[in-house]
């Protein structure tokens, strides 16, 4: 009995007791390998492989495809392939979803196995981004159309602004007051994020002119000839809780005079710093004896 340990031919000769000896028989063994096999692997950004073992384009997904290297080894999926993969589907194709380390064991059929690892870090994971135009950077009184588009991604997945759960190329508005407006922001993969849009430039609101303090808070007047309080006639003030006062101003008529007896209108007008104006009339009825 002799043990090949590898493949090849050994001459033999038996010889008996008597010294008689047979001819030499050549034995040869060529069903021996212990080479373990060899793959190498591809990384498909953006595939997807189908029931069918067909690669079709998929964004969110990579496919791996493993490669044979060693002399006389197949890996097709089919039934005459010499290398087996353990705990995966017998395909050169592999897909999956999320980055990561793959490993994948595998043997011949004369039973050498070894493991392959491969790193798959092309799939888009990043959050869209989003851009905004028409946000005022100066006080307005009239409300901007501010338009939200999504930002092109790198990976090339197509991005959306999503309202009221459509999805849109982009989006318009036209906020009337001042605060902060979220839009989400999703791709084609499923990462999303929120985009905040803050307005702090928009005032459509006149000022508020307050004359509750300035002779008992009556807007038309009556006084005596030469008793007019002038001071206290002018305790009027305006406040403007956005974008603030900007001027406030107070108008007597040309003939106007305390000591004579008339009607003359006053005039206050307050702007604030967006444009607004309000104006209030006050009127000044000078009484004879």
């Amino acid at each position: 009995t002799y043990t090949f340990e590898s493949n090849g031919s050994r001459l033999f000769r038996f010889r008996d007791v008597s010294g008689n000896e047979t001819e030499t028989l050549l034995a040869s063994v060529d069903n021996i390998d212990k080479d373990k096999p060899e793959l190498r692997a591809k990384v498909l950004p953006n595939t997807m492989v189908t029931e069918d073992g067909q690669l079709q384009s998929f964004m969110g997904a990579a496919t791996i495809e493993l490669i044979v290297e060693s002399v006389g080894d197949t890996l097709a999926g089919k039934a005459s392939d010499t290398i087996l993969i353990q705990n995966a589907s017998q395909s050169r194709y592999h897909s999956v979803m999320s980055n990561g380390r793959y490993a994948f064991r595998y043997m011949d059929k004369a039973g050498n196995f070894d493991t392959l690892y491969v790193d798959v870090d092309c799939i888009d994971t990043t959050a869209p981004t989003a851009t905004d135009s028409g946000n005022p950077t100066a006080w307005t009184n009239k409300a901007p159309t501010i338009t939200v588009t999504p930002n092109t991604k790198a990976s090339g997945a197509k991005t959306y602004i999503v309202q009221n759960g459509v999805r849109n190329d982009k989006i318009t508005f036209s906020p009337e007051e001042n605060g902060t407006y979220s839009f989400m922001v999703t791709d084609e993969i499923g990462n999303s994020a929120a985009h905040k849009v803050e307005v702090r430039f928009v005032d459509l609101n006149a000022p508020i002119i307050d004359y509750t303090d300035s002779y008992n808070g009556n807007r038309n007047i009556f006084v005596n000839a030469g008793e007019f309080d002038k001071t206290l006639f002018e305790k009027v003030t305006a406040n403007d809780e956005e974008s603030g006062i900007a001027s406030f101003g107070i108008e007597y008529p040309d003939d106007f005079d305390a000591n004579i007896p008339g009607k003359y209108d006053v005039k206050f007008t307050a702007t604030d710093n967006a444009g607004n104006t309000s104006v209030l009339t006050r009127r000044i009825q000078v009484i004879s004896p």
